[in-house]
């Protein structure tokens, strides 16, 4: 009021530049999110779990095949086959089973199942091989990975008849479920994480974990799943069996391998597996550790393989890191199929570089992987 005079009251000036802005923004994270998940579950499906939850009939047979290959390598009933010369050995020697185990990865409950390969009559006191399979093995599927590990420990139980049981642990990325439906992670980091947590749950069951080797793929999961252990559930030897350098060096393979890892960067799905095991190695009072490649690997060729890092080769000249790297003759199924021949056929024969010449000179992979586990207990 001036005076007498009452002044006309303005309505409120009112500036919607932020709550529309904000509002905007919100649904614009919202839909790049929806967007990231879309381009993360395609690299992730195309890359790194490359058996579609949904399988094609002839996908699907051929799995069912693999299935009944390994169902029959265990069952009396059937012959033996002469690729597998201890198979008798192992049938007589080893149980099979199934154990599931509770994991709770950022507030999802899920089931992850675990196939248990041990000696009949296994204790406390028995030898304990985590297996972490590549990316196209399920627990089911598979008997190739495991049967050259299961030779050499009976191998060497017949050298040393006090040497105590063993149990092999085959995990599979494939194996784990959320209310009963196929789960698979959202990011590299989730993966990590699960594997992480079983890692943890089989040390609190079985005491304690010799080993734990990973291969193609596997390696991945486990050199994330490294950085987030406790103690007590870190194994006595890590071994990481033609693994990738970084997901970087590996798009450089690729046409379009560079808008490719972008795209990966975006959603989670890239690591730089060399950088994991250095931070691993260097700042904690870590494992024992074994890097293998194969010098024209399919996949990982070159500096694309985990032998070629320079953070590795940094570890290996600190004598952290052992590191074998192998150039096999070409195969007549694929000039360079070596990405998947079975470890008894990796040896000292094919070595062309060593960070213990001798430790290889007469051994295959299986045969020194089996050893330095062995020399843990």
């Amino acid at each position: 009021m001036i005076g007498s005079l009452t002044l006309p009251r303005a309505e409120p000036l009112v500036f919607f530049g932020p709550p529309d802005m904000a509002h905007t923004s919100a649904k614009t994270c919202r839909v790049w999110q929806t967007v990231r998940e879309m381009i993360g579950r395609w690299i992730r499906d195309l890359f790194f779990f490359p058996i579609p939850s949904v399988l094609s009939a002839s996908a699907e047979a051929m799995l069912n095949r693999e299935k009944e290959f390994v169902a029959r390598f265990w069952d009396p009933a059937y012959p033996l086959d002469l690729n597998y010369p201890l198979q008798q050995e192992i049938r007589d020697t080893f149980s099979v089973y199934d154990q599931p185990i509770q994991l709770d990865v950022d507030g999802e409950r899920l089931q992850a199942t675990c196939r248990i390969i041990e000696s009949k009559g296994a204790d406390e006191n028995s030898l304990n091989f985590v297996h972490v399979l590549g990316s196209l093995s399920t627990v089911d599927n598979t008997i190739s990975a495991p049967y050259p590990y299961l030779a050499e420990y009976l191998n060497k139980k017949k050298e040393d008849p006090t040497l105590p049981s063993a149990r092999f642990i085959l995990i599979s990325q494939y194996n784990t479920s959320c209310n009963g439906v196929s789960w698979r992670p959202k990011t590299i980091a989730e993966w990590g994480k699960a594997l992480s947590q079983m890692l943890e749950a089989l040390a609190k069951k079985f005491d304690r974990l010799h080993c734990a080797l990973g291969h193609s793929n596997g390696t991945i999961s486990l050199g994330v799943a490294l950085n987030l252990l406790s103690p007590g559930a870190i194994p006595s030897l890590s071994c990481f069996d033609r693994g990738p350098s970084s997901t970087q060096s590996v798009s450089k393979g690729y046409w379009g391998g560079a808008p490719l890892y972008f795209l990966a960067n975006q959603s989670g799905w890239t690591v730089d597996l060399g950088q994991e095991l250095h931070t691993f190695y260097e700042h904690k009072n870590a494992s024992a550790c074994i890097v293998f490649g194969a010098l024209q690997d399919y996949y990982f060729p070159g500096e694309a393989g985990l032998t070629e890092h320079p953070l590795i080769a940094k570890l290996e000249a600190e004598n952290k890191v052992n590191v074998f790297l192998f150039n096999p003759p070409d195969q007549l199924v694929h000039p360079r199929a070596h990405h998947a021949l079975r470890a008894d056929l990796l040896n000292g024969n094919y070595l062309i570089r060593a960070s213990n010449q001798m430790d290889m000179a007469k051994k295959n992979l299986a045969q020194m992987i089996v050893a330095h586990s062995v020399a843990t207990r």
